[in-house]
């Protein structure tokens, strides 16, 4: 079976509506008189507005920096209030706690933090992953890690619920 080759797209040629048109002539008289300033403004006037896939797809790139931006802010706020209310220090060695069930705990308890369901799921959904949280666990002051033959260990446990407090279903 034999098939003809596909052309690159940027190969293809351009439909008569979609080349550039010519240069206005009023341009090179502008240039030619020395002016260089007026004739880039002419040329930006007589420039065709953009396209309106282009202008949907840089305001959809922006917004996609703003929400990263916003993403990492959430991630550290959660971070924070879930270390201050579900975890301290372990006495002894023994009761250092494998850092893939605080991590559990982690993405547990997000499921809670926010005002209402909107904000939860948003919290939810910006959850980094178990390593980007292991890095973040590097940023908590002296706590110590060690590596175990079961995985990496932090010198962390998990809070009991007081007792008569309710607890989170």
């Amino acid at each position: 079976m034999h098939t003809k080759p596909r052309s690159n797209l940027g190969s293809l040629p351009l439909p008569e509506d979609e080349k550039t048109p010519p240069p206005d002539p009023r341009i090179a008289e502008l240039l030619a008189e020395g002016k260089p300033f007026f004739a880039k403004r002419l040329e930006a006037r007589l420039k065709p507005p953009p396209d309106q896939l282009v202008v949907a797809v840089t305001a959809l790139q922006r917004a996609r920096v703003e929400a990263a931006k916003a993403a990492g802010w959430v991630q550290d706020t959660y971070f924070k209030d879930w270390a201050l209310r579900n975890v301290e220090r372990a006495a002894t060695p023994d009761e250092w706690t494998q850092a893939r069930i605080l991590y559990a705990d982690y993405r547990a308890n997000a499921r809670f933090y926010g005002k209402d369901r909107h904000e939860q799921t948003a919290v939810e959904q910006t959850l980094p992953t178990e390593t980007m949280w292991g890095r973040m666990m590097a940023t908590l002051p002296n706590v110590a890690k060690k590596r175990r033959g079961s995985g990496m260990y932090y010198a962390l446990k998990l809070k009991r619920p007081k007792k008569g407090k309710a607890t989170r279903k």
